[in-house]
């Protein structure tokens, strides 16, 4: 709230400013009063609700990954690596091959 205060273009009225300088403060402000907006309005209280659930499940499964790598065996690592070496393989040459079709397909 004070951040928007001492941003408010009203309160810039007796300064000097250029046209860029007064459009950069508008946006300034316009997106403070949208992020005071976002954390106050119940609407979006949901929304932060589940972006925080996901941030949370996205740490522990991260941790979790981290936690197998470590006790993972080298061998187990070594096919994980291959299997994840196809899968890139496999999906750039679906790729090219999908190009390919649409581009060749007009004979």
């Amino acid at each position: 709230k004070q951040l928007a205060l001492k941003v408010h273009p009203d309160k810039q009225a007796g300064t000097t400013l250029t046209d860029s300088q007064r459009d950069a403060l508008n946006k300034q402000f316009q997106d403070i009063k949208d992020a005071r907006s976002f954390l106050l309005d119940a609407e979006h209280a949901e929304a932060r609700k589940k972006y925080v659930a996901n941030l949370a499940s996205e740490r522990v499964r991260h941790a979790e990954e981290e936690r197998r790598g470590r006790t993972m065996s080298s061998r187990r690592k070594r096919m994980r690596e291959e299997l994840s070496m196809r899968e890139r393989m496999a999906k750039s040459t679906a790729s090219s091959s999908a190009g390919g079709a649409s581009a060749g397909g007009g004979g």
